[in-house]
This record gives structure tokens, sequence and C-alpha cells, in this order.
């Protein structure tokens, strides 16, 4: 029973793990952008690279340098998926433990 439980909370670990990280890649240009806003986009970017619009619009022409602020989340999108492999991994490659002096043999199988 508590190897069950055990393994029914790893595999929800590493779910949540898994779907955090899949989720951070999907967004991962929305968080830029939030990022950017949180910088500020003159510092970000450059100043000659940000263009206010009449409208209240703000263009932003430097794909570098977006692409640069968004590597940190494809990094942790990447690392959050790696964890829950290797959570997953080290689950099932759990061996059995050592048999201690004056144990008896496992039965035949």
């Amino acid at each position: 029973m508590k190897s069950v439980l055990l393994g029914l909370i790893v595999v929800g670990e590493a779910l949540a793990l898994a779907s955090a990280g899949f989720l951070t890649l999907w967004w991962s240009s929305d968080l830029m952008s939030w990022l950017i806003w949180k910088v500020g986009a003159e510092r970000a970017l450059g100043v000659g690279n940000v263009i206010y619009t009449e409208g209240g619009g703000v263009l932003l022409t430097n794909p570098g340098a977006m692409m640069l602020w968004t590597l940190p989340f494809w990094g942790l999108g990447v690392l959050q998926i790696g964890a829950a492999s290797t959570l997953i991994g080290l689950w099932l490659s759990r061996r059995e433990p050592a048999p201690r002096p004056g144990d008896s043999p496992p039965p035949a199988r």
C-alpha cells in the first residue's frame, strides 16, 4: 500500500512538473513581453528600438534582444521537463534494498 501511494505521489509530481514545463515553453513569448514590461522596454531593447505610436501602442524592433529575453523561460521550461523525466527515471530504476544479515532469502519465482 505504501509503495502504491509513493508511486502515485511521484507520478503526480512528475506530471505537475512536466505540465509546468510545457506551459512555460508555450507561454514564453507572453512571459518575455511581461519581463520586458517589468524592466522597461527602452532599458531591455535599447531606446532606438522602441517606437511609440499615436494610438498609445508600442512597437518593439529588436528581435535579437527579444530572443535573449525569451531564453530564460525556455531554459526554465526545459529544466522542468528534465526534472520530471529524472524523477520518473529514478523512480522506475529503484532497486530492492540489499538483504541484511539474518534475513531469509527471497522466495523463488
